[in-house]
């Protein structure tokens, strides 16, 4: 279904904005990540389109799983691009990250996409049918041990014959896990 929101979006402007949602509990889509034997899941749940957009409409969202942690050496975010008119995209479709201070990007790939990690970008110029997303990006960063508590990523798609989107994903990040073990002289022995 759809919903139409009158709301003010950092970078974006003043709606109404309409969010694409499912009229059930499902996803709109969902993208897994392998990284070593763990597998994640990453659902899409809904997607906003900008004032004006109609025809071709890319949009963009991105998500992750779980808090980071300050140290952490393997953290992933994964991007996904659908049309969400029924117009299918033309020309080549550009799309940036911009990770928070003290996140350093260690990977970017996804299935079709040409990917740099500096700038942090990828690109395809293949068309995307109405309604349907390309294939994920993912974009695998380093968390400093200095890390702020609460951080936010940004990712912007732009060309492909729509107007520009952007989405932002706030990540909680958590001070790393101290081990207590029985050689601390803190404890009562036991």
């Amino acid at each position: 279904g759809t919903a139409t929101l009158l709301a003010t979006v950092t970078g974006v402007g003043t709606g109404p904005f309409t969010f694409i949602y499912p009229t059930n509990s499902s996803p709109l889509t969902s993208f897994t990540k392998t990284i070593g034997i763990v597998t994640t899941t990453y659902n899409v749940f809904a997607i906003a389109l900008a004032p004006g957009q109609a025809g071709t409409a890319l949009s963009i969202a991105q998500a992750h799983i779980g808090s980071f942690t300050q140290g952490q050496t393997v953290a992933t975010y994964g991007i996904s691009v659908r049309t969400a008119g029924a117009t299918p995209s033309t020309g080549t479709v550009s799309v940036t990250d911009t990770l928070p201070a003290l996140l350093t990007a260690t990977a970017i790939d996804g299935p079709g996409w040409t990917c740099t990690l500096s700038p942090l970008a990828c690109t395809r110029s293949d068309s995307l049918a109405g309604a349907s997303g390309y294939p994920p990006i993912f974009v695998t960063a380093s968390v400093d041990p200095n890390a702020a508590s609460s951080v936010t990523n940004q990712a912007g798609v732009s060309g492909g014959g729509s107007t520009s989107a952007n989405f932002s994903d706030v990540t909680s990040i958590q001070p790393p896990f101290t081990d207590v073990g029985s050689t601390n002289a803190f404890l009562p022995a036991i």
